[in-house]
C-alpha cells in the first residue's frame, strides 16, 4: 500500500511538472520506475519501460485484462506506441481525477486512437466530453474544422453535427481564402472536402429558393399553392396592396417590394445560422422590425406594409412557413 501511494504521488508530481517532457531512448518513465512497485511492464517502441500494477491495468479495459491474464513468461509487453503516448494513456488509467491536459486536436486524436485500440472505454468517454467542455482547449467551438475531422475519424455523430453547425456560423465561403487557408491544415481532407461541399450546397439551395421569384413558393400565384392549405386565389390579394396587385398579377409578374426586402435580410441570416436558429426569420416581426428601425434601407411599398402588418400578418406567416418548409425539405441534412 505504501509503495502504491508513493507511485501515485511521484507520478502526479512528475506529470504536473513535466507534462510536455520528451522521453529519450531508455529513460525510465517517472512514477513508473522499477522502484515504484509495479508487477507488470509495458515497454514503448522507443524502449521506455513503464512498471504497472497489473490489477489497475486489468480493470482499465478488456484488452489489458486479457493481456495480463493470458500472458506467460516474463511480464513485459512491448506496445507499438511511443513513450509519450503511453504516458498519456496511463494518466487516464491511473488518475481519473487528475486528467492529463489535452492542448490540441492532434493530441486528442492520438489519445482517442490509443483508447480505441486498447478498448479503454472510460478514456474514450472522457476524451469525447472535451469537445463539449467550455474551458477545454479542444472545445469544438475553438476550431470546428479540426474538431469535425476528429469526430469523423471516430464516428462521433453528435459532435459531427454540432461542428457542422459551428461551421455554418464561422466559415465564409464568399472569401476566396477560406479553402486555401483550411485545406493545408487538414489531416484528413477526405472528411473536410465533403464538408466544404455540403456548406456550399446549403448556400446554393438557400440562394436559389429565395431568389426564384417566379417559382413556388416565392410566386404568390403559382398553381402549386393548390396543394397546400393556403387558398391561392386570395393569397396575392392579401399580401399585396391594391395598387401593386395589378402589375404583380400580369402575365409577366413584377417583383413585390416587401418580398425583395425580406429576401435580402432573410438570406443574410439563413446562410450564417443553422435552420433551427432561424424561426424568427419567418415571423412577421422580422419583416417589420428593420423597416421600422433602419433609416438607410430602401423601404418597400407603404400600402403593402400596412396591408400585411395590420390586416394580414397571419396570412404572411402562413406563406413564410411554407417557404421555411420548402427550404428544410430541399436542404435535408444540410440544414
Amino acid at each position: 500500500m505504501t509503495c502504491f501511494r508513493y507511485c501515485i504521488s511521484s507520478y502526479l508530481k512528475a506529470f504536473s511538472q513535466r507534462s510536455d517532457i520528451t522521453v529519450e531512448q531508455e529513460d525510465i518513465a517517472l512514477g513508473f520506475g522499477p522502484n515504484d512497485g509495479g508487477d507488470f511492464t509495458l515497454r514503448s517502441h522507443d524502449g521506455v519501460n513503464f512498471h504497472i500494477h497489473s490489477p489497475i491495468l486489468r480493470q482499465s479495459s478488456p484488452f489489458f485484462d486479457g493481456l495480463v491474464s493470458f500472458g506467460s513468461g516474463e511480464p513485459i509487453v512491448t506496445l507499438t506506441e511511443d513513450a509519450r503516448t503511453i504516458r498519456l494513456m496511463l494518466g487516464f488509467i491511473y488518475f481519473a481525477k487528475e486528467l492529463p491536459t489535452i492542448e490540441d486536436y492532434v493530441t486528442l486524436e492520438n489519445s482517442l486512437e490509443i483508447a480505441r485500440k486498447y478498448e479503454i472505454t472510460a478514456m474514450t468517454s472522457l476524451l469525447r466530453s472535451m469537445f463539449w467542455t467550455e474551458n477545454s482547449p479542444v472545445h469544438m467551438r475553438k476550431n470546428p474544422i479540426a474538431a469535425y475531422e476528429v469526430a469523423c475519424v471516430f464516428g462521433f455523430e453528435d459532435v459531427e453535427k454540432a461542428c457542422y453547425q459551428h461551421c455554418i456560423r464561422t466559415i465564409n465561403l464568399n472569401d476566396n481564402r477560406t479553402i486555401t487557408d483550411i485545406l493545408p491544415l487538414c489531416r484528413h481532407p477526405r472528411y473536410i472536402l465533403p464538408l466544404i461541399a455540403k456548406l456550399a450546397k446549403r448556400r446554393a439551395i438557400i440562394t436559389e429558393t429565395l431568389h426564384a421569384i417566379y417559382a413556388f413558393p416565392m410566386n404568390l400565384v403559382s398553381s402549386q399553392w393548390d396543394a397546400t392549405h393556403i387558398i391561392r386565389e386570395t393569397l396575392a390579394s392579401r399580401l399585396v396592396c391594391e395598387a401593386c396587385l395589378k402589375s404583380y398579377t400580369d402575365t409577366v409578374h413584377s417583383t413585390v417590394s416587401w418580398q425583395m426586402f425580406w429576401v435580402d435580410r432573410a438570406y443574410q441570416v439563413l446562410v450564417r445560422r443553422p435552420m433551427d436558429e432561424c424561426a424568427h426569420v419567418f415571423e412577421v416581426g422580422f419583416l417589420c422590425k428593420p423597416y421600422d428601425e433602419d433609416e438607410d434601407v430602401t423601404v418597400f411599398c407603404e400600402d403593402c406594409f400596412t396591408h400585411i402588418q395590420l390586416k394580414n400578418h397571419k396570412t404572411w406567416e402562413n406563406w413564410a412557413q411554407i417557404v421555411r418548409e420548402t427550404l428544410e425539405t430541399k436542404l435535408g441534412d444540410c440544414m
